[in-house]
């Protein structure tokens, strides 16, 4: 394919001992990193993009700039890696350039990269930083009178956690699947699917979550990137899992639960982080539905474990709140006989 073409003319551009102080050099080289990185090649990524660092002097701002897109894929190697306080201050620095030289970069482009920052703070449980970051955006939104996927993305992260009533979300929620649509960004109307199902969770409206299932199912055909496709997938069959718990019919949830997990053990090179604390959490719940508080204690532990290793410290208080309820449920003797028994093993 075009990534492994292109893999190929950088080397044979490399054998031949060229430098990588011109533009052009440069921006093979970070079409080279860019493909390595898509083939899920992360260590060549790396390699290339440290091999740039020390050679590029960037005394030129369209080297500087090219500097700017390399610490981009650096960010999303390691966010890919599950190194969300990494991928932050890469995300951090390329800020701090475009301040400090004062780029004339295409507004679209500064959005997007603000918020990822909010969605990183978000992940790390820095509310303050949180807001911060969503209130720039919005005034860079308003000065230039756009709508980017960064935009989309900042508010539909931002509104999950807001202080405000279950109604005005929903409602945000619309307007936001509709400015979606019309930018054709099928991969935000999802998340806003998933977002909208997990707040129908909370209110227990099972009718409209059915209905939000279909929809979703629906969104996930539009979306051309089969990576994408089936993450969007593996969360649709753990919301339905979810979904036949609530009802009591475990079997069928922990076959759909399965499948979710099937999606994660196949795309172990590219650690989805979020999606598998969320099936450890799903877990977790179907077990304390069924009275299994040893298994359900199990996979918080599990769950607690991979939110400190990642650094996504927003599920934490979901975890321990869970963890608090069972351990009131159960005889304190009991459970300190399953801490010895996993001591033990």
């Amino acid at each position: 394919n075009n990534y492994e073409q292109c893999v190929y003319l950088f080397v044979k551009i490399d054998d031949l001992g060229s430098f990588f102080s011109s533009k052009k050099l440069m921006s093979m080289t970070l079409w080279a990193t860019k493909s390595y990185f898509a083939l899920q090649e992360y260590d060549n990524s790396m390699r290339l993009i440290e091999s740039i660092n020390q050679k590029n002097q960037a005394d030129c701002k369209d080297e500087m700039e090219i500097g700017l897109e390399l610490n981009l894929c650096k960010s999303n190697i390691y966010y890919n890696q599950g190194e969300l306080k990494k991928a932050l201050n890469c995300r951090l620095e390329i800020e701090k350039k475009i301040n400090e030289y004062d780029y004339d970069l295409d507004v679209s482009y500064r959005i997007d990269n603000l918020s990822w920052i909010q969605v990183l703070y978000e992940f790390l449980d820095n509310t303050s930083e949180v807001k911060r970051y969503f209130d720039r955006i919005q005034e860079l939104t308003k000065k230039n009178k756009v709508v980017t996927r960064g935009l989309l993305r900042s508010m539909t992260r931002y509104y999950r956690d807001a202080n405000i009533s279950f109604q005005e979300k929903m409602s945000r929620y619309k307007i936001l699947d509709s400015l979606a649509r019309m930018i054709d960004d099928w991969d935000r109307v999802a998340i806003i699917y998933c977002s909208k199902i997990e707040l129908l969770f909370d209110a227990k409206d099972y009718d409209l979550i059915k209905e939000n299932l279909d929809e979703l199912n629906s969104v996930i055909m539009q979306i051309e990137s089969p990576i994408l496709v089936d993450y969007y997938k593996a969360y649709l069959s753990l919301f339905k899992s979810k979904l036949m718990t609530v009802y009591w019919r475990y079997i069928e949830a922990k076959k759909l639960l399965n499948t979710a997990i099937e999606f994660l053990e196949k795309n172990k090179t590219r650690p989805e982080i979020t999606l598998m604390i969320d099936c450890y959490f799903q877990s977790a719940i179907m077990y304390n539905m069924k009275k299994e508080y040893d298994s359900s204690l199990l996979y918080l532990d599990m769950a607690e474990t991979a939110s400190k290793k990642y650094g996504l410290l927003n599920r934490l208080p979901k975890i321990y709140n869970l963890k608090t309820r069972i351990l009131g449920k159960v005889n304190l003797d009991h459970i300190d006989e399953i801490n010895e028994e996993r001591n033990v093993n």
